[in-house]
C-alpha cells in the first residue's frame, strides 16, 4: 500500500462500537506488520474496552490527535536516524552531529566483576570524543596532591578515587576550594580518614586534583541505555536541583542538531540558558555540542549503560562548558571497554 503510517481518529457515537473499531484495526494491522499503526480514541469511559484490545495487538493509543501525530514524528525522526540519513535538510545538518571514529574510541580497561566507572576512569572517555573537562591529575600522597597542585593552579578540588566509594560526596571524599598547598596536604589526610571511616573496607587508589571549575549554570546531561531502542539522551537542570526539580527532557539517539536545541528549549534550563532578568544568555551550542558528543559515545560504546555528567557547568554564550563531573555504569561483561 501507498502510505508510511496510520493514525485512526475515533470519537465514540451511537452507532459505531469502539470496541469493534479496535478489534478491525487490529487485524488490519496485522496484515500489514511493516507498517506503523498509531490511534487516538478520544473519551473516557467509553474507550476502556477498545483500550485493552489495542494493547493486546501492541498498538498505541492515545487520547488526543496532537499527542498520536507527535509519536508518529518521533518514530519517523528515530528511524531515519538508524538509516544514517540526514536531518534538516534544509539547513544542512546531519543527523549524526559527531562523526563516529575508530581513532576516537579508546580502550579502557575495566577489572573483572566492575560495573561503575569512576571519574577517574571516565575521563579518557570525554576527553576521546573532545567533551571539555576541567584539568586533572591523580595523587597518590598529600604532597604529591600539593605539587600537582600547585602545577594546576589554586584553588583546586580533591576527589577520592575509589571503586568502593562510587557516591563520592556521601563517603566524604571530596573537598573543594582549596587555595594552598598546605590546605591540600590537611584536606587529602582529612578525606581518606572520612572515607575509611565511611567505608572500612574500602579500596582507596589515590584523589583526583582537579581545577576548581568557576561559577556558572549547573546542568546535567545523562544516558540510560534502553533494551530496545538504545541509548537515551537526558538533558535538565543540574547539581542539587536534579531530584528536587526533576526538570529533565529525553531523546533517542540519535539525533540532529535542531532536536537537540528543542530538546533543551523543553527545560526551564533552558530557558535559564536564554538570559533572565537581565542575565546574559548562556553558550546554548556548547552545552548543545557535550549532548550530541555523548550520544555518539553512547553509540561507539554499547556496552556503556549509564552516563551522568553532573555538573556540566555552562558559561556565558562564547564562553563554553566544562563536565565537571562523570560517572558510568557498565555491563557486567569481562575485558577491556571498547576493545
Amino acid at each position: 500500500p501507498a502510505y508510511d503510517a496510520v493514525l485512526p481518529i475515533l470519537v465514540p457515537q451511537a452507532l459505531v462500537s469502539p470496541a469493534a473499531v479496535a478489534e478491525a484495526i487490529g487485524r488490519a494491522s496485522a496484515d500489514f506488520p511493516d507498517k506503523p499503526v498509531v490511534t487516538c480514541f478520544m473519551g473516557d469511559e467509553a474507550v476502556r474496552e477498545p483500550m485493552i484490545a489495542l494493547h493486546r495487538h501492541r498498538i498505541a493509543l492515545y487520547q488526543f490527535p496532537k499527542q498520536a501525530a507527535r509519536a508518529l514524528g518521533v518514530m519517523w525522526r528515530y528511524a531515519e536516524g538508524r538509516e544514517g540519513k540526514e536531518g534538516n535538510k534544509g539547513k544542512g545538518e546531519r543527523r549524526n552531529a559527531v562523526a563516529s571514529s575508530e581513532n576516537r574510541r579508546p580502550a579502557i580497561d575495566v577489572p573483572e566483576g566492575r560495573t561503575h566507572l569512576g571519574e577517574a576512569e571516565a575521563r579518557p572517555l570525554l576527553a576521546a570524543y573532545d567533551i571539555p573537562q576541567p584539568r586533572a591529575e591523580l595523587a597518590r600522597s598529600p604532597d604529591e596532591a600539593a605539587r600537582l597542585a600547585a602545577g594546576l593552579g589554586f584553588p583546586v578540588v580533591l576527589k577520592i578515587v575509589s571503586p568502593d566509594a562510587f557516591h563520592k560526596s556521601e563517603a566524604g571524599g571530596i573537598a573543594l576550594n582549596l587555595g594552598s598547598e598546605d590546605k591540600v596536604r590537611d584536606a587529602y589526610v582529612a578525606m581518606l580518614e572520612r572515607v575509611r571511616e565511611h567505608r572500612p573496607n574500602a579500596r582507596i587508589d589515590g584523589v583526583l586534583v582537579t581545577q576548581m571549575a568557576p561559577p556558572g549554570h549547573e546542568l546535567i546531561v545523562g544516558m540510560r541505555r534502553d533494551p530496545q531502542f538504545g541509548p537515551l539522551l537526558m538533558f535538565g537542570l543540574g547539581g542539587i536541583y536534579v531530584e528536587l526539580l526533576k526538570d529533565v527532557a529525553f531523546r533517542v539517539a540519535p539525533f540532529d542538531r535542531a532536536e537537540t536545541l528543542a530538546m533543551i528549549g523543553e527545560t526551564h534550563a533552558g530557558k535559564l540558558l536564554q538570559g533572565l532578568r537581565g542575565q546574559p544568555p548562556a553558550d546554548i551550542d556548547a552545552v548543545a555540542e557535550v549532548i550530541e558528543r555523548v550520544a555518539r559515545l553512547a553509540l561507539d560504546y554499547p556496552r556503556i549503560q549509564e552516563i551522568d555528567i553532573n555538573p556540566l557547568i555552562v558559561y556565558a554564550a562564547g564562553h563554553g562548558a566544562l563536565a565537571v563531573d562523570v560517572r558510568m555504569v557498565i555491563d557486567q561483561l569481562n575485558g577491556a571497554l571498547g576493545a
